[in-house]
């Protein structure tokens, strides 16, 4: 084990520990707090995707942070992105219409290829997606 990563996990247990000491009952917090830097990405599960919903119709598209709270190892840029690029029930995932194609190329050769530019949020297309 290389010593900047054997640093890492020792430093990552000593800051659960001593959230665990600041919890209620000796416990961890749940939610993003805790960050293992061990883990690898994982996609999201159908589970997650229902949980994540459910949040936002109760919480809205603004408190990210505290939908993430609710979410076990996910934090809220994470929320976020996987509602504005997935979960949105506005997206359009229906293929382009002739003139949609058409109009995408003429703004294209007006304003040049910077997306944000180009689409704003048209077509149900996300400047950072």
């Amino acid at each position: 084990m290389s010593g900047r990563l054997r640093i890492k996990r020792v430093v990552a247990t000593a800051k659960k520990s001593k959230l665990a000491a600041k919890a209620p009952g000796g416990a961890a917090p749940a939610g993003g707090e805790l960050c293992d830097f061990g883990a690898k990405r994982r996609p999201w599960a159908p589970s997650e995707d229902e949980a994540l919903r459910r949040l936002v119709a109760s919480h809205g598209v603004k408190n990210w942070a505290l939908i993430a709270t609710a979410l076990t190892m996910r934090n809220g840029k994470q929320c976020r992105e996987r509602w504005h690029n997935h979960l949105r029930p506005d997206i359009c995932r229906s293929d382009w219409t002739i003139e949609e194609d058409v109009d995408l190329w003429r703004r294209v050769k007006q304003l040049g290829t910077k997306r944000g530019i180009v689409c704003g949020n048209r077509y149900g297309v996300m400047a950072y997606a």
